[in-house]
C-alpha cells in the first residue's frame, strides 16, 4: 500500500522537492547579496569614503538604483561599530 501510495503522489513530491531547492537557491543568492552590500559600504566606510562615493560603487557594482543604494546605505552605514 506504502508504495501504491508513493507511486501517486510521487509528481506532486518531486515538484515539491524542486520548488523547495529552488526557494533556498533564492535565498541564498539574496542573502550573499545582502552580506556583499553591507562589506562593501562597511570597507568604503573605514576607508574614509563619503556618502556619495559609497552609493556610487554600490550602483556601479551591484547594479542598484540610486534610490536602492541609498537604502542599503542607511541600513548598514549607520553604524557605531566603526
Amino acid at each position: 500500500m506504502c508504495d501504491a501510495i508513493r507511486e501517486l503522489f510521487a509528481d506532486e513530491l518531486e515538484e515539491g522537492v524542486k520548488r523547495g531547492v529552488q526557494l533556498g537557491k533564492e535565498q541564498g543568492l539574496e542573502q550573499g547579496l545582502q552580506q556583499g552590500i553591507q562589506a562593501l559600504i562597511l570597507d568604503n566606510l573605514e576607508e574614509q569614503k563619503t556618502k556619495e562615493q559609497i552609493i556610487a560603487k554600490l550602483v556601479k557594482r551591484f547594479g542598484l538604483s540610486l534610490e536602492n543604494a541609498e537604502t542599503y546605505f542607511n541600513k548598514y552605514g549607520n553604524t557605531t561599530a566603526l
